[in-house]
């Protein structure tokens, strides 16, 4: 025989079972059947015969492999053709991975979708367990939830959330993370959704900006009220508090008019540090 034997994989042999082999320590693939309790080498004509199993059998993998693919490919094709109906009825009818990055576009379907700005796509692939992880490297390394700030869809960065997508993910490249790119956009909506998921308003990206900073360059307004409402929402008790403290003990009214001053002076500077960043004197 040649070689040790390795590992048994037939407790009887069939001649139209392609299954039935077994590999030797060498490499070689070496057929046997059961004589007598004990294994033995195949007459030549069994070996002939198992050998064309052997084909029947690397035949039939490697069909399968060309339906995954398939199955796969026409994943990303109905989502470049907006085919909702026939994305459904594909994905049900078909073990397609909704997660496989095509080796040509090195985009999953979920980032097709998106840069379609289909959200009711990314809905159904989301259902279908769509890994929301999984970076774009065609659209520089992004992140779904990127591309969905980036596309404006607020109900899709909402289900992005609930799947568990990273709102801190930072592009590789520029350093931002999802805030920047909302603020960017300027959608009013999806910086929202961001704000009560908790997002960093004090991030920053590479050249240290910070979104704030960014929706105030772009002038989208109602982007800069809404995130400075939320930086003062933070601050403002707090100083107001300390401030109240000094106005309650001044027992005249230009002590208590300084007071106030001092309040305006704390909220401008958090103001203006909040949009620029850095470290301003006292």
């Amino acid at each position: 025989m040649c070689g040790m034997i390795s590992h048994i994989v037939a407790a009887q042999y069939d001649p139209d079972d392609i299954f039935t082999h077994l590999l030797a320590q060498d490499g070689l693939s070496i057929s046997l059947i059961w004589r007598d309790g004990a294994p033995a080498v195949l007459k030549d004509k069994d070996k002939a015969i198992h050998k064309n199993n052997l084909h029947i059998l690397n035949a039939a993998e490697k069909a399968e492999q060309d339906q995954i693919v398939a199955d796969n490919t026409g994943v990303h094709r109905l989502c470049k053709q907006r085919n909702m109906i026939g994305l459904h009825q594909h994905l049900v009818r078909t073990k397609a991975n909704v997660n496989w990055v095509n080796p040509i576009t090195t985009m999953t379907s979920l980032c097709v979708v998106l840069d379609k700005e289909m959200e009711n796509g990314a809905h159904m692939l989301l259902n279908k367990k769509a890994d929301p992880s999984v970076r774009c490297e065609a659209m520089g390394n992004a992140y779904p939830i990127h591309l969905a700030c980036r596309r404006a869809l607020p109900a899709t960065v909402k289900r992005l959330i609930a799947y568990s997508a990273n709102i801190h993910a930072r592009d590789k490249k520029t350093g931002q993370v999802s805030l920047h790119y909302a603020a960017k956009r300027g959608n009013a909506e999806v910086l929202r959704t961001l704000i009560e998921a908790k997002a960093d308003m004090e991030a920053m990206d590479r050249m240290r900006r910070k979104p704030l900073a960014i929706a105030a360059v772009e002038g989208h307004h109602e982007c800069v009220m809404l995130m400075t409402s939320e930086v003062w929402a933070k601050e403002r008790a707090e100083i107001q508090a300390r401030q109240k403290i000094a106005s309650g003990l001044a027992k005249d009214p230009e002590a208590a008019r300084l007071a106030q001053m001092a309040i305006d002076a704390d909220l401008n500077r958090i103001l203006i540090m909040s949009i620029f960043g850095g470290e301003l004197g006292s």
